[in-house]
């Protein structure tokens, strides 16, 4: 890919991006997408080319394979970049066809537009306000219900990434109807989306009883602790992070947590974990030790308990590449 970009192709492409035929755009932004895929220096040549606005001039205006591919290369440029290529991607208008995308388009389309919000939404608060506001939360979590696998997945990662932090946001996410299937993936997913569920579930349920209650209602609490115990290291991590928030102050909580097996696994994942699940495995353990306590040990409920919010780019390790044969 260096030699691509060193015999100049980044302006012609972005050109053909802006004023070529549907057939040429698509090709063109799918191109775009490749050559960013985990290639910082790629990605600010990309964007001193001045590709953001046609790509997102694209997503809304595109044929199907113009859409998908344009959202993958935004999506890049956002996960590969730095924060003023996210707000440049948000500034160019991109979040509204993005979530229209989400909402209307092809599977690849949904997929790489949830993909997009995703990263967009890792730790800025300012465009996870916008993202709520342009209408994606119902068609994510439509799309966590009934999208193929990937589609899942992205729409997973871009809740669990507008879940981190803010309350209104998180309120909006419940009332969408995100719990249920949240839970589903976690019990059922492959191994990423039980994953990635775990997370979303962890974010949604800090600090917020209501929420948690809620969690717990939909019957998340057994996969889990089937999560603590079988997943892999990441799975693991997430899914103790999601019982250390669920058991923040609920004792019915962490009498079921405790009744669904969950403290052995806790106490392995301390001993044999990496350093984020034995982290989070020892937090699930102290916010459960008042239910085996009985007291506070003279200290106070806020000294007690503790609430983990996971870092949004944790979620997913990778991007897909661009346009599929």
């Amino acid at each position: 890919m260096a030699a691509i970009v060193a015999a100049g192709a980044i302006v012609p492409l972005v050109a053909l991006v802006r004023d070529g035929n549907a057939h040429g755009k698509a090709d063109a932004a799918c191109a775009l997408a490749n050559l960013s895929y985990g290639d910082a220096a790629n990605t600010v040549a990309i964007t001193a080319g001045g590709a953001i606005a046609p790509l997102a001039a694209l997503v809304r205006d595109g044929d199907a394979q113009g859409k998908a591919s344009a959202a993958l290369a935004l999506a890049n440029l956002a996960k590969y970049g730095d924060a003023a290529n996210t707000a440049a991607i948000a500034a160019a208008g991109a979040i509204e066809p993005l979530a229209a995308l989400v909402r209307d388009g092809n599977a690849q389309g949904k997929a790489n537009a949830a993909l997009a919000l995703e990263t967009l939404a890792a730790g800025d608060d300012v465009i996870k306000a916008a993202i709520a506001a342009a209408g994606a939360i119902a068609p994510l979590v439509t799309l966590v219900h009934d999208g193929d696998a990937q589609g899942k997945a992205d729409a997973v990662g871009a809740l669990a990434n507008l879940s981190a932090g803010d309350d209104d946001i998180k309120a909006a996410i419940a009332k969408a109807g995100a719990i249920g299937p949240l839970a589903g993936l976690v019990r059922d997913g492959d191994a990423q989306g039980k994953r990635d569920a775990a997370g979303a579930l962890a974010n949604l349920a800090a600090s917020d009883d209501a929420i948690g209650a809620a969690i717990a209602a939909a019957n998340a609490i057994e996969p889990l602790a089937a999560l603590v115990r079988d997943g892999d290291a990441q799975g693991k991590a997430f899914a103790a992070a999601a019982l250390a928030n669920l058991a923040f102050g609920d004792d019915v909580i962490k009498a079921a947590i405790a009744a669904a097996g969950a403290i052995v696994s806790l106490e392995a994942l301390v001993r044999d974990g990496d350093a984020q699940g034995k982290a989070n495995a020892a937090l699930a353990l102290a916010n459960l030790a008042k239910l085996a306590n009985g007291d506070n040990n003279g200290r106070s409920a806020a000294d007690e308990q503790q609430s983990v919010r996971l870092r949004p780019r944790g979620l997913r390790q990778a991007l897909r590449r661009g346009k599929q044969a």
